[in-house]
């Protein structure tokens, strides 16, 4: 026993040489590949939880009526409002801003519970039909994993982003087994960071989640992709102007969905009920929708065949708009299913119905807080209308022999994305890694782009982005303002305030307070009251216009002369509001208290130390 204990320190001390000896860079490596790992274990649960799910569903369709079979989301949603009330808020919604804003406002902090939450609340709500995605949900998981791992690693506030980053673009690579889209959507839509610091780690942990998650699965298939490939056509140059067109189309359905998203999101607000109840609500509500759905089409003598086919032939238990909608992507971008019936002049208008309610169905169910992500509605909503464009053009012979309305599908699926996220990089990656289907590059890279310039006019913000801007979060873009709102007050090394006895009380003479200048180094002064809460500031220029007139010198008190229009910030406030707080008010310092409340005086924060914190956050950053 005594050997054991001597043996301890002696090992801690060893192990504190080696790792020290590793470069940070190495560290931080290591660490991606560590949570690229439990990324890839959570991603490989999930996607098992979905298809249990799904088993479920359709075991419990061979034994209850379709039109039961309708009411699956309200259970799931109740469930949903019970999970998220009693482990954790954040799992509400469609996870990737919650992430953004963990990032923007927590230094990447996500509680481990948040992505458990996040887990089951999520197949609970799209495992029983509410109509939401996997993406939004395993990019929260995974930034929980890597925010968990960080912690227990103990690798300091400037490598939590980092790993956050490695956990969601593990889960995101191995949920759609696109290891390369996913590292593009974490640089270019979570971090905004392409510095080799950040880059190798996302990298690593990509590969490591992917790899992980197929050796469970057993499986490495394309997620969407088509018996023999995309049948032989090929991209022409006559259709650079269809494509064109699709981009624009998909740009303005890209901001319908998200205004649509953000319509519904303000009517749940103003709905009277308990946070609990509103995601049951958005699935009574989707319930109706669906139920009209099917009696509209039977009234129409559509071919539905109960539920089991649906109107693309999808083979999903329930209306297309239900669940993912998996099932009718690949029924849109198959091009043997227009062989025949593309002529039928009605196809194209019941599939831009179906889009009409898959954007409703979608806002219903996020925006009433259940849980899901908004990335397979994107895909679904690009689908239909490049559907919808490719049977117009076929209608009116501007197709190229051997084209099909299943390539105006493909292409807009990855256009909608681009539309939707502002991320046109992501979309081009994400739709070749999605199909495999080397046809992609060229007609989407012109569509991407398109889309994302019409969605940019029209919407600012990306549908990430204006969630965190509706919270009152001025998302930034600017390298410089995130990395000062990495940054907090209590960063910064403060100018000290004097003990309560030497404290400068307003009542004090404006002669006691130049003779204590003197005597310091200190070129403002804190002003406290008679109860020592923050009062006001004495500033040197001040001091300098009063000694201007010296014979009122003897005269004057703190108070006559001090300022009190400077705010007061907090410790937890960030850097960024700090120097726009000093900009606005042309002023050097600003005084940081304990809380706003209390008003007790902390120190002063000066621009100097704000400057001076910021610049050794790069170079910690840059090692």
């Amino acid at each position: 026993m005594m050997a054991r204990t001597r043996l301890a320190p002696s090992l801690a001390r060893l192990r504190e040489r080696i790792v020290g000896e590793i470069h940070p860079q190495w560290r931080l490596i290591g660490a991606g590949a560590a949570v690229g790992t439990v990324g890839g274990c959570a991603a490989a649960l999930f996607a098992m939880a979905l298809h249990g799910a799904d088993d479920l569903v359709r075991l419990a369709e061979r034994h209850i009526l379709s039109w039961w079979l309708l009411a699956l989301p309200v259970v799931g949603a109740l469930l949903t409002g019970v999970i998220i009330r009693v482990l954790a808020d954040d799992a509400r919604g469609h996870g990737v801003p919650q992430v953004m804003e963990a990032l923007d406002r927590k230094r990447g902090h996500i509680p481990l519970r948040v992505g458990f939450a996040k887990f089951i609340a999520s197949i609970c709500t799209v495992g029983s039909g509410g109509s939401g995605g996997a993406e939004g949900p395993i990019v929260q998981i995974g930034a929980s994993a890597g925010s968990f791992v960080s912690r227990v690693l103990r690798t300091g506030p400037e490598s939590t982003p980092v790993l956050v980053g490695c956990g969601s673009a593990a889960g995101m690579a191995a949920i759609f087994n696109a290891p390369i889209a996913a590292v593009l959507f974490v640089l270019e839509v979570l971090l905004r960071d392409f510095s080799t610091r950040t880059l190798a780690p996302i990298l690593v942990a990509s590969v490591f989640g992917t790899a992980v998650a197929q050796a469970i699965l057993g499986s490495g298939e394309a997620l969407f992709a088509l018996s023999g490939g995309s049948s032989g056509y090929t991209f022409s140059l006559l259709e650079l102007p269809a494509y064109v067109l699709l981009g624009a189309i998909c740009g303005v359905v890209s901001v319908a969905l998200q205004r649509t998203l953000h319509t519904v999101e303000d009517l749940s607000a103003r709905t009277p009920a308990p946070r609990i109840l509103k995601p049951a609500i958005g699935a009574v509500l989707l319930f109706g929708l669906g139920a009209a759905y099917l009696f509209v089409a039977g009234l129409l003598g559509v071919r539905t065949e109960g539920m089991k086919s649906g109107v693309l032939a999808s083979g999903e238990p329930w209306p297309e708009f239900y669940g993912s909608g998996y099932g009718a992507i690949r029924w849109l971008i198959d091009p043997a299913h227009f062989a025949g019936s593309s002529g039928e002049p009605g196809l194209g208008l019941l599939i831009l119905a179906i889009l009409g309610l898959k954007m409703l169905a979608t806002s219903l169910t996020l925006g009433f807080g259940g849980s899901g992500g908004v990335f397979a509605p994107a895909l679904f909503v690009g689908a239909c209308t490049g559907a919808t464009i490719g049977l117009g053009l076929e209608q009116l012979g501007l197709l190229p022999a051997g084209g099909s309305p299943a390539a105006y599908a493909l292409i807009g699926m990855g256009a909608a994305v681009a539309g939707t996220m502002h991320a046109p990089l992501t979309a081009i990656l994400m739709l070749f890694e999605l199909t495999r289907d080397p046809f992609v590059f060229l007609p989407i890279m012109l569509a991407a782009i398109t889309s994302m310039l019409v969605a940019e006019r029209m919407e600012k913000h990306s549908i990430y982005t204006s969630a965190l801007v509706r919270k009152g979060i001025a998302w930034e873009v600017n390298p410089l303002n995130r990395a000062l709102r990495a940054l907090r007050v209590s960063d910064v090394r403060l100018v000290p305030v004097p003990t309560e006895r030497a404290a400068l009380r307003a009542s004090d003479p404006l002669t006691a307070v130049v003779e204590r200048l003197s005597a310091s180094d200190a070129a403002d002064l804190i002003v406290v009251d008679a109860d020592g809460r923050f009062a006001g500031i004495l500033a040197s220029n001040d001091l300098r216009t009063a000694l201007i007139e010296s014979e009122a010198l003897p005269l004057l008190v703190a108070s006559e002369v001090m300022r009190t229009d400077l705010p007061m910030v907090t410790p937890h406030e960030t850097l960024d509001v700090v120097l726009r707080h000093m900009t606005r008010l042309d002023t050097s310092v600003l005084p940081v208290v304990e809380d706003t409340s209390s008003r007790r005086p902390l120190g002063l924060i000066s621009r100097a130390a704000v400057m001076r914190a910021y610049l050794e956050s790069l170079d910690r950053q840059s090692v």
